[in-house]
């Protein structure tokens, strides 16, 4: 297979149970909306049957990328830039947080923009069913704090969803440094370093029960990462310049 329209990066880490319900909707939908397109499902190290789920999917537009360790959401996503073959990458969550005419939405804000970051705390967006309050209050706390260290970041950089395109972001993408779920405000604040144009965009998010994350200790070791690239931030690799429309 060659170069593709969209590719659609998964990192996946035991994520047996959900990740056939998400490519069941991706084949099944995606091209009603987009042009070719293929998904690249990242397995980082996982210890259930999450590579055999995908290696098996009958969609050969499916792919699979294994990891040997579970090294991070950071470290899959990077490697999944790195691989992908389409004009535009969409990063995604296993569990399909969001619609899939949504995310086709965001590729469309793509065309405008170099990167489109999906967002659950802008005027338009809805969560269902709610996230509890402490995990709002702790989300907002985490934020201000990304920012007084300096970082340029979107109102809801760890949202699962985001649309980049490749010419001028996957160079940046593939020479962060942050493995864990850090990446993200890396990635957008290297970005905006470039003068890169970056789009916050409303999602509908919905909530499947079944995530990886650890919010307390995850989100200290996200604030530990960001802490210690803090004041080594080196400059991101220029981007190719872009495509006169």
């Amino acid at each position: 297979m060659g170069v593709v329209d969209v590719s659609v990066v998964i990192p996946a880490y035991n994520e047996e149970l959900r990740i056939p319900a998400t490519l069941a909707a991706l084949t099944d939908r995606l091209p009603q909306r987009l042009g070719s397109f293929e998904v690249l499902v990242v397995d980082d190290g996982s210890d259930d049957a999450t590579v055999e789920v995908v290696s098996g999917h009958p969609d050969a537009r499916v792919r699979v990328l294994t990891q040997e360790q579970n090294l991070g959401k950071g470290a899959a996503l990077r490697a999944g830039i790195g691989a992908a073959r389409g004009d535009v990458v969409v990063l995604l969550d296993a569990d399909l947080p969001v619609d899939v005419n949504q995310i086709a939405d965001l590729v469309d804000a793509a065309a405008g923009a170099d990167l489109v970051v999906g967002s659950r705390r802008l005027p338009g967006s809805s969560v269902d069913p709610p996230q509890p309050l402490v995990r709002r209050v702790g989300g907002g706390v985490f934020i201000r704090l990304v920012r007084v260290m300096g970082y340029g970041v979107t109102s809801d950089p760890q949202c699962g969803v985001k649309v980049l395109r490749a010419a001028t972001v996957a160079p940046i993408a593939v020479s962060t440094s942050t493995d864990g779920f850090a990446f993200d405000a890396e990635l957008i604040d290297r970005c905006r370093r470039n003068r890169l144009q970056v789009l916050d965009r409303p999602v509908a998010w919905r909530h499947v029960e079944g995530s990886t994350l650890r919010p307390f200790r995850d989100v200290l070791r996200t604030l530990g990462e960001l802490w210690r690239l803090r004041s080594d931030r080196p400059v991101a690799v220029a981007p190719a310049p872009r495509p006169v429309p």
